[in-house]
C-alpha cells in the first residue's frame, strides 16, 4: 500500500523533503477537520476564554471563534469559522479547523498528536512518528499532506517541543453550513 506524500517544509532553510505517511488530524484528542466544538467541550468541559474575530471583508454574522483551555503549563487553542444567515439568527459553527498545544510539558496522556508527538518531546522523535527528517538545529517544521492537512511543530534550542498546531482547509462550501 503506498501511503500519501507529504512535503516537509523548513521554513528557515526554504528546503522541501518529501517523506511518507498519512495525514495527522488528531492533537488533545481532537480530530481536526471532524469534530463539532459542541463534542469537544463536551469531552473537555467548558473553556477558560472565548474570542470572536470577526470577518471585516466578508458578509455580516460571519467569522472565526477560539476556544481555550489553561491546564498548568499547557494551553490548548481550538478554532472554528461560525456564520450567521441575518443579525437575527444565531451563528452557526463548522467544524473545528485548528487545533493549537502550546506548552513547555504535557498535561495529561491526551495532549498528543494522534500518533503519539507530545509537547515536550524531542523534535527529532516527529522522525519515527511521521517519516521526516529532523536537521541539526532546526526550531520548527511545517508539514503539508496533499489533503491540505498543515502541521506545525516548534522547538526550543533544546530540541524539546513546545508548540503543535493542525489545520485543515475548510470545507469549499463553508459558507452554506
Amino acid at each position: 500500500m503506498l501511503l500519501p506524500t507529504v512535503a516537509l517544509l523548513l521554513l528557515t532553510q526554504d528546503v522541501a523533503l518529501t517523506p511518507h505517511s498519512k495525514p495527522e488530524h488528531t492533537l488533545a484528542g481532537i480530530h481536526v477537520g471532524e469534530d463539532s466544538i459542541a463534542t469537544v467541550i463536551h469531552h473537555l468541559g467548558r473553556p477558560n476564554k472565548i474570542e470572536d474575530h470577526a470577518d471585516l471583508d466578508g458578509p455580516v454574522g460571519r467569522g472565526d471563534r477560539s476556544y481555550y483551555w489553561f491546564h498548568g503549563a499547557t494551553t490548548l487553542r481550538v478554532d472554528t469559522h461560525y456564520a450567521s444567515p441575518d443579525k437575527i439568527h444565531p451563528a452557526h459553527e463548522g467544524p473545528v479547523l485548528t487545533v493549537d498545544l502550546f506548552g513547555d510539558r504535557a498535561a495529561g496522556e491526551s495532549a498528543r498528536t494522534g500518533r503519539g508527538l507530545r509537547i515536550g518531546a524531542k523534535l527529532s522523535h516527529a522522525h519515527s512518528l511521521y517519516g521526516i527528517a529532523t536537521p541539526s538545529g532546526e526550531t520548527r517544521l511545517a508539514l503539508q499532506w496533499p489533503d491540505g492537512t498543515r502541521m506545525t511543530i516548534d522547538s526550543d534550542s533544546g530540541g524539546r517541543v513546545t508548540h503543535i498546531q493542525i489545520t485543515v482547509a475548510p470545507a469549499e462550501d463553508d459558507d452554506t453550513f
